[in-house]
């Protein structure tokens, strides 16, 4: 899939991770605004793009042996995913859609397990909602 899933706000539900439940507000530029998921077939990789209210530049990061993200340089907001779907144990003959949301929970994962970005947790899930919510379309591709 190439075309842009358009999100709803509404649609993110954020809960703490454990004890006392904590009211979070986000700015409505935290949102991502659309979604969008496709498989290199020469790569082998699964990427998965973020849009939001503006653009800003992005630099590449690393965040494990089979992740690669995009953060903006001013917001950290999470613009991509590049998932090498070979490292993270899914080959193209088995490819299927329940196994690439496996391997991007994967990633959000390791992304929520990197120190660098601790802070920033909450504004990754609402990433992580919209990819979740939307697997079936995002991944029709497998």
């Amino acid at each position: 899939m190439n075309s842009w899933v358009i999100l709803d706000p509404s649609q993110f539900k954020v809960s703490p991770e454990k004890g006392m439940a904590v009211h979070v507000g986000f700015s409505p530029y935290d949102f991502p605004t659309a979604v969008r998921a496709f498989w290199d077939e020469p790569s082998k990789t699964a990427r998965i793009e973020f849009q939001y209210l503006t653009e800003e530049k992005t630099e590449p990061s690393p965040i494990d042996a089979h992740v690669m993200a995009t953060f903006g340089q001013k917001t950290k907001r999470l613009y991509s995913l590049q998932i090498d779907t070979r490292a993270a144990g899914v080959d193209a003959v088995n490819l299927t859609c329940e196994k690439l949301r496996d391997a991007v929970k994967g990633a959000f994962r390791s992304l929520q397990d990197s120190p660098t970005y601790t802070g920033l947790l909450n504004r990754y899930r609402l990433a992580e909602d919209a990819v979740e919510q939307n697997s079936a379309q995002l991944f029709s591709f497998a």
